[in-house]
């Protein structure tokens, strides 16, 4: 069901992999009739057994359809396959994940911080007025975009852990309040007490966390369920002005109060939070979050072309956001995955959890834009920036490039910017 040129219910053919998590892929497809690009989710096929797994595909999809807001990715569809599989159909985001922001920048300006946010915390009011709650807000599910009149735009992602009121017209009951399910570093003590108190805000506490992992380029505790548990019972709750002095006093307490390790002490509403986050915004320290260059990274050599200009004379290639999983080869043999954040003639920005050091030779496997065809490039590590969750930013410079795939890029690159 995962192979590429697959046809989903007779009308969406897979065009390349875009993301992969435990449970289920993503792919970028096109609507047979419309020429439409779209994002269709389905179970990786080890999970296609799993009722449960099935069962979360389908409540996603019951509280997305729940839902219509422009801080939130838009459903379109969904169904089941011609074997039974469940899958669902959603807008081709274009652009960034906070994520891939905060690995390339380390942490993001105040003006930038309330700017994502607060578009989060007004999707999120909309989550919980349909009576879900999304249980997973962390910055890999927070995309910055380019809407269709070209003004950049925040949007809310992967529903797959969403606890909605929007009943199941049959199927097994979900891992509810007596399972952990989330990111820990995100995840409120109430969560990770399994109490019966769960409820919209834990969502208001990841927002928190995320803001102050922006504004301070860390999580406030870090380690698996079990640890983080320890030090939300044992720790105070860490305040931004502590660790950076420029950000404004509103700001911290909004973060502070987000992240109280009793829900009473948080704000009662996420409305209630996007209203406070409106009142921090700066008129200045505003960036380009699409058009952001962390390294310059020169053009390789295309087949028969002149060698590369000297150092110092090289010149920059445009990049573009676009998103796709890679798989990374070093020269002793090692292989670790991951995915992309952007793409340009001459090279590809990566996230990745491997030790890899700047300078080193490795291959790059991944999907071309607009073909889709997988192609593994030689390329040099030329910049690393060390995050925490064992992740690294790898800026990676192809050494060599062939003239198809050099024209798939950079009519791609063209195309988006």
């Amino acid at each position: 069901m995962s192979e590429i040129g697959t046809i989903i219910d007779g009308r969406y053919i897979l065009r390349r992999e875009v993301g992969r998590g435990g449970v289920s892929a993503v792919y970028e497809a096109e609507h047979l009739l419309t020429g439409r690009t779209v994002a269709v989710k389905l179970l990786l096929p080890e999970m296609a057994a799993s009722d449960e797994a099935r069962e979360r595909v389908l409540s996603e999809a019951r509280a997305l359809g729940g839902v219509r807001h422009p801080c939130i990715v838009d459903v379109l569809d969904a169904g089941t396959t011609s074997d039974g599989q469940p899958f669902l159909v959603m807008e081709m985001l274009r652009g960034r994940s906070l994520e891939g922001l905060l690995v390339a920048r380390r942490r993001l300006s105040v003006a930038d911080t309330v700017f994502v946010t607060r578009y989060v915390a007004n999707g999120l009011a909309a989550v919980h007025a349909s009576k879900s709650i999304h249980r997973d807000v962390k910055p890999g599910n927070i995309f910055v975009v380019r809407n269709s009149s070209a003004n950049i735009q925040v949007k809310l992602v992967d529903f797959g852990l969403v606890r909605s009121a929007i009943p199941a017209p049959q199927g097994p009951r979900l891992t509810g309040a007596q399972s952990l399910v989330g990111t820990a570093e995100y995840m409120a003590f109430e969560q990770l007490m399994l109490r019966d108190d769960v409820g919209p805000r834990v969502d208001i506490y990841a927002l928190g966390v995320t803001i102050f992992e922006c504004l301070t380029g860390r999580v406030p505790f870090e380690g698996s369920f079990q640890e983080v548990l320890v030090q939300l019972a044992t720790s105070p709750t860490p305040r931004v002005r502590h660790e950076r002095e420029d950000v404004p006093e509103a700001l911290c307490d909004i973060a502070f109060k987000a992240m109280s390790r009793e829900p009473g002490q948080r704000f009662s509403a996420a409305t209630q939070m996007a209203d406070a986050l409106a009142k921090c915004i700066p008129d200045r320290g505003f960036t380009n979050l699409l058009d952001y260059v962390a390294v310059p990274v020169p053009a390789p050599p295309k087949t028969g072309a002149p060698p590369p200009l000297p150092s110092g004379q090289r010149e920059r290639a445009e990049r573009a956001p676009y998103l796709t999983t890679v798989r990374l080869k070093t020269d002793a043999g090692l292989t670790f995955d991951g995915r992309s954040e952007d793409i340009s003639e001459g090279g590809i920005f990566v996230i990745a959890s491997c030790p890899i050091e700047k300078g080193a030779r490795i291959d790059v496997r991944f999907a071309l834009p607009v073909s889709g065809a997988i192609v593994t490039l030689p390329s040099q590590v030329r910049w690393v920036v060390e995050r925490a969750h064992n992740k690294v930013a790898l800026g990676l410079s192809f050494l060599a490039i062939d003239d198809g795939s050099h024209r798939l890029i950079r009519e791609y690159v063209t195309a988006v910017l």
